[in-house]
């Protein structure tokens, strides 16, 4: 949960480099 905030920040900022650094699940960010 601490990590939320950081990782939606990251994702805002440059959402095509995140998936590079770490799985991310599109329903966890609330994308649809």
């Amino acid at each position: 949960q601490a990590l939320m905030p950081t990782l939606e920040a990251l994702y805002r900022q440059d959402p095509e480099s995140l998936p590079f650094r770490q799985p991310v699940d599109p329903q966890l960010l609330g994308i649809p």
